[in-house]
């Protein structure tokens, strides 16, 4: 685990509020993107009209899905699930600096057709056939069922997904390097991608009920025991959203201070895993088909899942990806998912994606993953590219302290709800590795830093946190006592920083020597009277006291960290 303080200024400062938009499921954004969220109401309606499986419910969803109605565009009269199709080929094939785009290569190879998204959803909203060089769809023949699951699901994992990743390409295509203050627009289309990926119906926590991207992964992770933080639970929110959110606020970091190659690197490893839904669907109804009785639903689900990353496992090997389009493609039943499981699992190192990524179908009913259907073991190869991608952290927010301002990123291992805790020093064990000039002094185990901008100097720490929300009305007087509790309060010697995190959610941390240091203090008087309880033994005088209403929407949250410490400055400030 690493935490990462990054000296970006020196100047007078106070505790201004500035402008800030609703969190997307945490997201804290950089810009408006309140009408990119709002797709997802179109998303939400087409959802409605398809379900009445009826000729006037087909059309109905498809006017909202060429026309749109929700979301509006500030260059186009509207924006459409259509439309993310049909710009593909200008936007991400021809007229950009990245062009063409990497993602969206693999599927112009192989369909053939710049539109291929909207040729597949097309004919499913018409009965149609598709004409594409591989791939392809005949809707002619299948019934209201089948024809509505290949057009809702081709909307999200073709059109959606393609054009969300290209929203971070976008992002990478204006950044300018070792620049702050000249990448606004980068941030704007980084915004727009997590918009893309997560809708409005998720809400600002995460814990609404959403229709896109987002919603697929939490809804996935329940059948493959992949789900919470740590990537082996059954409900909750899925290890890869846990992931992308941590990569989603470290890219708009990076896009923010123009570390433009780092920032290249967290879009690369995003992409990868916005794949593992994918995979995931295609599986489990291959899995469907052969042993559970599947029919012409899940046949339609397969095969528009597996349209989702066939195009991507081509690119690696052509001979996985048609033995996955033969087993899922449209009208097949004879469908052998030992065949398609092994395909898929030959280019997981490829794919910078692993077993323990994936996870193996899980039945509730029975308690143990189906049979044929567990986790498969992962290669040397693989579990390299997970190390590299799952190195990545994500931020927290902004700290306000005295006169320095700090952008503060923390990753931190969850080990069956208990905090993960190191006992050591601020000295670095390993200093016959460092120069003399990059080693500074250090009083009673605490490490004097002058940062340069060049040198990175870990040390070991313990951090603890309180997290929780305010209210944007009380977000001025909640500042206010910030600022007087940092001024006043008595910090004791074993407490080396005590940063105020503020990004939407508010989050006081205190940084301290070791855990035995923190625990002293919190068992100790000075705790109970820096929180209003006075000393040990005056329990009936705090019992008495009025107590004031607090600030926040939600309780705090205890947060742990054991942490790597390392502190620099960029551009030599």
């Amino acid at each position: 685990m690493r935490f990462h303080l990054t000296a970006l200024t020196a100047f007078a400062t106070t505790a201004a509020v500035t402008a800030s938009w609703e969190p997307i499921a945490t997201y804290a954004p950089g810009s408006d993107v309140t009408e990119h969220n709002s797709l997802d109401l179109d998303m939400q309606a087409i959802l409605e009209a398809l379900s009445l499986q009826t000729d006037e419910g087909f059309q109905n969803a498809s006017s909202i899905y060429s026309e749109g109605g929700y979301s509006l565009d500030t260059s186009d009269p509207i924006r459409s699930y259509q439309g993310f199709s049909l710009q593909a080929k200008e936007k991400m094939w021809e007229d950009c600096p990245g062009c063409p785009y990497l993602d969206y290569s693999y599927f112009y190879n192989y369909y053939g057709s710049h539109t291929y998204g909207d040729d597949i959803v097309t004919a499913a909203l018409e009965g149609s056939i598709t004409s594409l060089a591989k791939g392809n769809f005949d809707m002619s023949g299948v019934s209201f069922v089948g024809r509505e699951e290949v057009a809702k699901k081709g909307m999200v994992v073709l059109n959606n997904f393609m054009y969300t990743i290209r929203e971070f390409e976008d992002a990478l295509d204006d950044c300018q390097s070792n620049c702050v203050s000249c990448n606004d627009g980068s941030v704007h289309a980084w915004d727009e991608g997590v918009a893309f990926y997560t809708g409005s119906l998720e809400g600002a926590d995460g814990s609404g009920e959403g229709v896109l991207l987002y919603a697929l992964a939490d809804k996935r992770c329940v059948d493959y025991h992949t789900c919470s933080a740590s990537g082996n639970g059954l409900d909750g929110t899925s290890k890869v959203n846990h992931e992308l959110f941590q990569l989603f606020s470290l890219g708009n970091y990076q896009l923010l201070t123009g570390d433009c190659p780092a920032a290249r690197k967290t879009k690369d490893r995003v992409a990868q895993l916005m794949y593992i839904p994918l995979v995931q669907g295609a599986l489990r109804y291959a899995y469907k088909m052969e042993f559970l009785q599947g029919g012409e639903k899940e046949n339609a689900e397969g095969a528009i899942f597996a349209a989702g990353v066939v195009p991507k496992v081509a690119h690696f090997n052509q001979g996985a990806a048609d033995t996955i389009y033969s087993n899922l493609k449209m009208g097949t039943r004879n469908t052998n998912y030992a065949a398609t499981k092994k395909a898929f699992e030959n280019v997981y190192p490829q794919m910078g994606i692993t077993c323990a990524d994936v996870g193996g179908l899980y039945s509730e009913e029975i308690g143990s993953y189906y049979p044929g259907a567990e986790p498969c073991k992962d290669t040397s190869n693989s579990n390299k590219a997970a190390v590299i991608g799952g190195a990545i952290g994500g931020i927290l927010g902004v700290a306000i302290v005295g006169l320095v301002v700090f952008i503060v990123f923390i990753r931190h291992k969850e080990v069956s709800g208990e905090p993960y805790f190191t006992e050591s020093l601020l000295h670095n064990k390993n200093q016959a590795t460092l120069t003399s000039d990059s080693v500074p002094e250090t009083v009673d185990g605490w490490r004097k830093v002058n940062a340069d901008g060049v040198s990175i100097l870990p040390a070991k720490c313990f951090v603890a946190c309180n997290q929780f929300y305010i209210p944007s009305l009380n977000a001025v007087e909640l500042d206010s006592l910030a600022l007087i509790c940092c001024e006043e309060m008595s910090r004791p010697k074993d407490m080396g920083l005590h940063p105020w995190v503020r990004r939407n959610r508010h989050t006081p941390c205190t940084i301290w020597r070791d855990r035995k240091a923190f625990e002293d203090w919190k068992n100790g008087n000075a705790f109970k009277e820096a929180h209003g309880g006075g000393a040990a033994g005056d329990e009936e005088k705090v019992q008495q006291q009025e107590k004031p209403k607090p600030l926040w929407s939600k309780p705090p949250v205890p947060v742990f960290y054991e942490v790597t410490l390392v502190i620099s400055s960029p551009e030599g400030s």
